[in-house]
Parts: structure tokens; C-alpha cells; sequence
């Protein structure tokens, strides 16, 4: 699963600008790279392994839906009061309710063959 990262590093330096832009950005920003690679990819993974282990693949699967509309309620706030339009909101609400929806009569039905 996490070698798909090294595939997108290499397409992410290969789009970018020059390479020795690249580099010069990198360096003089390292800790700022270091921080962002660790806690965004490392620590967002192992928490999400942890969390598929701990509990049921019902819950995870809701939690994971709910992720586009807490980061378009969040987004408001972290990007200092620019705002998204009503659609872009409704969109997102659309998808996630769709996808609980999905893994709600997935787990149901299951659960039906099961017993």
C-alpha cells in the first residue's frame, strides 16, 4: 500500500518546476517538509491501520465518508474566511450521504446472510 507514495513523489518532481528550484525550495524549508511528509502521510496512515484494526468495518467505512464534508466545514476556517459556494457544499453532502448510505445496506445485508 505505501509505495504508491514513492510513484507520487516522482510524478509531483517531474511536474514541478525546475529541479534546482526544487531542490533550493527544499532545503531552505526542510523541517517544514519533514513535519508535513511525517504527520500528513506517516501518521494519518498508521492512525487510519489502527483504527480499521480497533473497530468495525461499519464505523470505519462511516468515518471515512464523513471526511469530504468535515474538510469543506473546516476549509472556511483554516483558510481565513474565503468561503466555497452553497453547490460546492451540497456536492459534498450528496457524496458522503450517498457513500454512508452505500456501506449502510452493504453492512445490513451481510449481516441478513449471516443469520
Amino acid at each position: 500500500m505505501a509505495h504508491r507514495f514513492y510513484i507520487l513523489l516522482l510524478v509531483a518532481l517531474a511536474l514541478a518546476s525546475p529541479i534546482s528550484s526544487i531542490i533550493r525550495v527544499l532545503f531552505d524549508n526542510i523541517l517544514v517538509v519533514l513535519f508535513v511528509a511525517v504527520g500528513g502521510t506517516v501518521v494519518s496512515l498508521w492512525a487510519l491501520q489502527k483504527g480499521i484494526e480497533k473497530t468495525d468495518p461499519m464505523t470505519t467505512n462511516l468515518i471515512i465518508s464523513a471526511g469530504p464534508v468535515i474538510t469543506l466545514a473546516m476549509y472556511p476556517i483554516l483558510s481565513g474566511g474565503s468561503s466555497l459556494s452553497i453547490s460546492t457544499y451540497f456536492a459534498a453532502a450528496a457524496v458522503t450521504l450517498i457513500s454512508m448510505t452505500n456501506a449502510f445496506y452493504k453492512a445490513r445485508s451481510n449481516m441478513m446472510i449471516k443469520t
